[in-house]
């Protein structure tokens, strides 16, 4: 994996061989993002703390949906999630 993008030391970016990225925060994954089939997957502590979802709003701005417009971007994804737009796992 190589380091696509490094927010701060403690929220980056990783693009594996296939075109997956995945995005961490303090160790713990964060979102991924499948290139090839355009599917976000969101999993536990994406919502964890404001600079976890700061950084992930610029994940997914940048990678998978325009969230600028919007300004309770949290409430946008979730009710993405509900949709079934972004897939969510608890594990």
């Amino acid at each position: 994996m190589e380091i696509k993008t490094r927010y701060n030391n403690n929220n980056i970016i990783l693009k594996d061989d296939k075109g997956v990225l995945y995005y961490f925060s303090y160790n713990s994954l964060i979102a991924k993002y499948d290139t090839k089939k355009d599917i976000l997957t969101l999993f536990k502590k994406w919502d964890y703390s404001q600079t976890t979802l700061k950084y992930l709003y610029r994940f997914i701005n940048y990678y998978f949906y325009d969230l600028t417009a919007f300004a309770n971007k949290k409430s946008v994804i979730e009710k993405m999630i509900k949709e079934n737009k972004i897939k969510y796992v608890e594990g």
